[in-house]
C-alpha cells in the first residue's frame, strides 16, 4: 500500500508540473485576436507595421544575414527538422518502453505547442501582419476596372509580343547570383518610381538543396525569420529571375501572392538586363495564358501560335522539368500552402497567384 501511494503522489505531482504549462496554449489564443484586429483596420496596419515597424525589422535582420552568401534559414529548417524529428522518436521510445511517465510526455507535447504558438506569433510580429494591409490597387493607385475579353486578349498580345522581343538579345551567361543582383537592382529603380517599394531589398539566394523544393513543387519561399527570399535554382533558367523578383516582392512586405507576381513583373520591367525582362513577361504570360484558357481555348489555340520558336522551346524545358515532380509530396505541399493562404485572407488559396492578371490589366488599361 505504501508503495502505491507513493506512486500516486508522483503522479499527481506529474500531472501539476503539467497543468502549469497549459497557460501557455494561450498563446495561439493571442495571435488569433491580434490577426482579427489587424483584419479590420488596415489603414492602421498600413500606417504602424507595414510603413514603419516591418522595414526597420527588415533592415535589421537582412542586414544581418546578408553578411553570408549561404541561406541560414535553409541551414536552420534543416536542422531544427532534424532536431524535432529525433526529439519525438526518443520521447515515443521513452514511452513506448515506459522509461518516461505520460505526464512528462503530455508535458513534452505541450512545450512543443507552446513553441509553434511563439513561433506563430513571432511570423506575425515580423511580417505575417503585412496580410492585413490595403490591397496594391489601392496603395499604388490604380483605379479598379471591369474590363473585356477583348481586353484581355490584347493584354496577352502585349505580353507575346514584349517576350519575343526581350527573347531575341536575351542571354543566360550569367550566374544565378548575378540574375539575383540584377532583380536587386530592378527594385532600387522601382522605388524611385514608387515610394511604397522604396525598401533596400537585399539580394535572394540560392537553395543548396533546390531539389528538395521541387519535389514540393516549390519555386521559392520567403522566410521572414531570417529575412532571405530563398529561390530553387534547379529548375530551368527562365523563370529564376522572375521568381527571385517574386519572393523579393515578399520581403518588401507585400505578403498577398497576386500583388507579389505582379510586383515581381513590373520589378523585371524594370532591368536593364533583356532575359530578366524576358523571364518577368513570361511568367507574367504564363498565367495570362492560364486564364485565357479558361476564357475560350481557341483563342488560347490561336495566341499559341504567336509564339516564337525560342518561347516554345523555353516553355516546353520549363514544364518537361516540373511534370518530373508532380508527386504525392507535390500534392500534400500543395494543401499546405493552399490552406495556409485560405488562413491568411486569400480565400481563393493557391489559385490567388494567377489573380495578378487583373492587376495587369488595370495597370495597362
Amino acid at each position: 500500500m505504501k508503495t502505491i501511494t507513493k506512486k500516486s503522489k508522483e503522479n499527481r505531482r506529474e500531472w501539476k508540473k503539467t497543468a502549469k504549462r497549459l497557460p501557455l496554449l494561450l498563446l495561439f489564443f493571442v495571435v488569433f485576436i491580434l490577426v482579427k484586429l489587424a483584419q479590420a483596420a488596415p489603414d492602421r496596419v498600413e500606417k504602424v507595421f507595414s510603413a514603419k515597424v516591418y522595414p526597420r525589422i527588415y533592415s535589421f535582420v537582412s542586414s544581418v544575414t546578408s553578411m553570408v552568401q549561404v541561406s541560414i534559414a535553409e541551414i536552420v529548417i534543416f536542422a531544427v527538422t532534424v532536431a524535432f524529428i529525433v526529439l519525438l522518436l526518443m520521447l515515443g521510445y521513452k514511452l513506448i518502453c515506459h522509461k518516461v511517465k505520460f505526464a512528462s510526455f503530455v508535458r513534452v507535447l505541450i512545450g512543443l505547442a507552446a513553441g509553434i504558438g511563439v513561433f506563430v506569433n513571432l511570423f506575425y510580429c515580423m511580417w505575417g501582419f503585412n496580410y492585413c494591409r490595403p490591397e496594391l490597387s489601392v496603395l499604388m493607385p490604380m483605379t479598379e476596372k471591369t474590363h473585356t475579353d477583348y481586353e484581355f486578349e490584347e493584354l496577352c498580345k502585349l505580353l507575346i509580343d514584349e517576350a519575343k522581343k526581350f527573347s531575341k538579345s536575351s542571354d543566360k551567361e550569367k550566374t544565378h547570383d548575378e540574375y539575383f543582383e540584377l532583380v536587386s537592382l530592378g527594385y532600387q529603380k522601382l522605388g524611385e518610381k514608387y515610394k511604397i517599394f522604396d525598401i533596400n531589398v537585399k539580394k535572394a539566394k540560392a537553395v543548396k538543396m533546390s531539389e528538395l523544393l521541387s519535389h514540393c513543387n516549390i519555386a521559392g519561399i520567403y522566410i521572414p525569420f531570417t529575412a532571405e527570399a530563398n529561390v530553387n535554382v534547379h529548375q530551368p533558367l527562365l523563370l529564376i529571375p522572375y521568381d527571385a523578383a517574386h519572393e523579393s516582392a515578399h520581403a518588401l512586405g507585400f505578403a498577398r501572392e497576386e500583388e507579389a507576381n505582379f510586383i515581381a513583373y513590373i520589378c523585371c520591367m524594370e532591368s536593364d538586363n533583356d532575359f530578366v525582362k524576358y523571364s518577368g513577361t513570361m511568367g507574367a504570360l504564363l498565367y495570362c495564358m492560364d486564364r485565357m484558357y479558361e476564357i475560350s481555348p481557341k483563342v488560347y489555340d490561336e495566341l499559341l501560335n504567336l509564339y516564337s520558336e525560342k518561347m516554345k522551346n523555353d516553355l516546353e524545358e520549363y514544364q518537361k522539368y516540373w511534370s518530373k515532380y508532380n508527386g504525392v509530396a507535390a500534392k500534400i505541399a500543395d494543401d499546405v500552402n493552399d490552406a495556409y493562404l485560405v488562413a491568411n485572407g486569400q480565400e481563393n488559396g493557391t489559385d490567388s497567384y494567377g489573380m495578378m492578371t487583373e492587376l495587369l490589366l488595370d495597370y495597362y488599361f
